[in-house]
């Protein structure tokens, strides 16, 4: 399950990139605001995958899943199902910070290219 949740970024790095780089060829979008798409996607995607209070389930992932809280207790189900959440929220983030990197590796890879011509 860890391979496919760290795999997901990269195959929408992989599917993403063409298309981010013909847009940038046909003048369909400016380099620039390519970038500026590619910071914005991968802060989105940290989001996800980062501890932010409106996030809660992708914050606690460990603690829920690992121990019992002393308040709390927590069931097997209840927790499978915390945890099954967060994973979800982890394919998400990683999905969608592939597609910063997209944008962010084609943009820099272009931007070479040109200064080395």
């Amino acid at each position: 399950m860890s391979g496919a949740l760290f795999s997901a970024g990269t195959a929408i790095y992989t599917i993403v990139c063409p298309l981010w780089g013909y847009a940038a060829d046909h003048g369909l979008i400016s380099k620039t605001k390519i970038l500026i798409a590619a910071a914005v996607f991968i802060i989105i995607g940290f989001s996800f995958l980062g501890p932010l209070p409106f996030l809660p389930y992708a914050t606690y992932v460990i603690r829920e899943c690992s121990y019992v809280d002393s308040k709390k207790v927590v069931t097997l189900s209840s927790a499978v199902s915390f945890c099954c959440r967060a994973t979800w929220a982890g394919f998400v983030g990683y999905a969608i910070h592939g597609i910063g990197i997209g944008g962010s590796i084609m943009t820099a890879y272009h931007n070479a290219l040109e200064a080395a011509v």
